[in-house]
């Protein structure tokens, strides 16, 4: 993963004894944070992690918008009464006076912030972290685009007003390039081959949803979904719209439950992987199908708040002036688990230490057939 691998993001991170502090924590000392997307599963690790390990920091501002039953103020005091937070309310119980809502939407032009707070962000933040977006599979390609695409190039246009901006990290995903088989995906921005990013930006400006909605897997071509190929036309409109502000793309592969902190086994959803592993394990589904002999590629999302820290520190002090660094956060060539393997894990692990009230006799068979 470049420069920067995790055991050293882990080691720069580590609680340093003596009441010395480490490289990371004393770099994010006094600084102000900008997260959107703070109210998602890697967001709000993120949050913690900061707030316990950075404790230092000034001020961290996070993009909400009000919900159909809760304002913004109100969504952010239900994140904090997560389980996450324990720790932090135990040995840092003043902890929220560091956190500060900005009502906005990525989906809307300038967010649709008011003219106090954007004035706020342009003066006063140094560190952005990018992770608001859409990651349903099935999205519409308009609001895929509005989200994945347009919103960050309106993040980007914000960052380049910042009067203290020293890194921006971009939370893209490890498959914007899956289409790509049988070889090594490296740590570059692949130009999409069917459409540009501006093509696909002029085509949202006249296109009807009818229209986009008959011709999308001609336009998406081989990636699998509207998800993975927005994403992959918002890491091409990054590279071409950035100027020279201090941005890094950060690739995760599938991210699941803490491994460590603050304690192991914090999940707060059930997309994805751990949606498959609670269905296997309470019985109520049998068998899944699929390559079983194919790379499950899983991450901690502890470890992966960790590095997206480290990342950010990094982008500020080693900038590369002429390159975008990129990171593909993966397991797969470093500790890898086949889907067969996570299989026979849920039948063992479900059935020595079985859930109350399952469906039935917890099984994790994987099938190609």
């Amino acid at each position: 993963m470049g420069a920067l691998s995790n055991s050293n993001a882990e080691a720069l991170l580590t609680d340093c004894p003596d009441g010395t502090s480490s490289a990371i924590a004393d770099f994010y000392k006094n600084r102000s944070i900008l997260i959107t997307g703070a109210s998602g599963f890697i967001g709000k690790q993120l949050l913690e992690k900061l707030l316990r390990s950075c404790s230092n920091l000034k001020k961290i501002y996070i993009l909400l918008r009000d919900s159909r039953h809760a304002s913004a103020s109100e969504r952010l005091k239900h994140i904090l009464s997560s389980a996450l937070f324990c720790r932090l309310w135990s040995g840092f119980p003043d902890f929220e006076s560091k956190i500060q809502v900005i009502k906005g939407d990525v989906a809307l032009p300038d967010f649709g912030i008011s003219d106090e707070d954007k004035e706020t962000i342009l003066s006063e933040v140094s560190i952005v972290f990018h992770l608001a977006a859409t990651v349903s599979f099935n999205e519409p390609l308009r609001k895929a685009v509005n989200i994945n695409v347009i919103g960050l190039q309106r993040l980007l246009e914000m960052c380049k007003q910042m009067k203290k901006l020293e890194a921006c990290v971009h939370v893209s995903t490890a498959y914007t390039n899956c289409h790509i088989q049988d070889e090594t995906i490296m740590e570059k921005v692949y130009k999409p081959h069917m459409v540009s990013p501006k093509q696909i930006l002029e085509a949202m400006k006249w296109m009807n949803d009818d229209i986009l909605k008959d011709i999308t897997d001609r336009i998406i071509s081989s990636h699998p979904n509207t998800y993975a190929f927005t994403k992959a036309i918002a890491e091409q409109m990054l590279l071409d719209e950035r100027d020279q502000l201090p941005v890094a793309i950060f690739r995760p592969s599938i991210v699941t439950a803490s491994v460590r902190e603050p304690f192991p086994g914090w999940v707060d959803n059930m997309n994805g992987a751990t949606g498959i592993i609670s269905a296997m394990g309470c019985g109520f589904v049998k068998a899944m199908y699929g390559g079983k002999h194919k790379l499950s590629d899983l991450v901690p999302v502890d470890l992966t708040a960790n590095v997206l820290i480290a990342v950010a520190w990094h982008t500020a002090t080693h900038r590369a002036a002429d390159e975008v660094p990129i990171y593909n956060f993966t397991s797969g060539t470093l500790n890898p688990i086949t889907w067969k393997e996570i299989g026979e894990c849920i039948t063992d692990q479900f059935r020595r230490y079985p859930i109350e009230n399952p469906f039935w006799i917890p099984n994790g068979y994987v099938t190609s057939n």
